[in-house]
């Protein structure tokens, strides 16, 4: 941005005329948007953590899939980060959202981990579960609603094995 508005400046005036204040207004105003977008996010996710020291953890007999509250948040997440990195125009800001947003989650989590109490053997090995499943989804993130997939091997991974 600051190199462009350079452009537009003839030279001669260089000294006379300074961006720097509208430079740093566009930058506040970026990282005000940045903030609120991995607000709104992180939003979802809180009455699903606390759905989740809500739930009964010694009093379950099995384990089964994922539990209703990580459900819930890969599919508010898989419908939420696609329009966000469609909309936005840099890679580097789309993975400093998911980031942003997989750190302050990771934290909440580990905090609601922690309310979990009573638990029994069952209880211990479904919150080991969920938590493979959010690991999986927060790694995922910034992949949601495209064909790519992190798992697949790349063309020169496949060369360097062949060597």
């Amino acid at each position: 941005m600051c190199c462009s508005l350079n452009t537009v400046r003839p030279s001669s005036l260089a000294s006379e005329i300074s961006f720097s204040g509208e430079v740093s207004a566009l930058t506040e105003c970026r990282s005000a948007c940045v903030h609120r977008l991995v607000a709104d996010l992180e939003a979802a996710v809180i009455p699903q953590l606390n759905a989740m020291t809500r739930m009964p953890w010694a009093g379950l007999d099995s384990v089964g899939d994922q539990s209703p509250y990580v459900t819930a948040i890969v599919s508010h997440l898989k419908t939420q980060v696609p329009p966000i990195r469609d909309t936005l125009f840099s890679v580097r800001l789309v993975y400093f959202i998911c980031i942003k947003f997989a750190d302050a989650t990771i934290s909440r989590f580990v905090a609601s981990l922690y309310k979990c109490k009573p638990l029994n053997t069952f209880g211990a090995e479904q919150l080991l579960l969920d938590t493979q499943c959010l690991k999986s989804a927060l790694l995922q993130l910034p992949l949601f609603g495209t064909k790519v997939s992190i798992n697949e091997i790349t063309y020169s991974d496949k060369i360097l094995e062949m060597q």
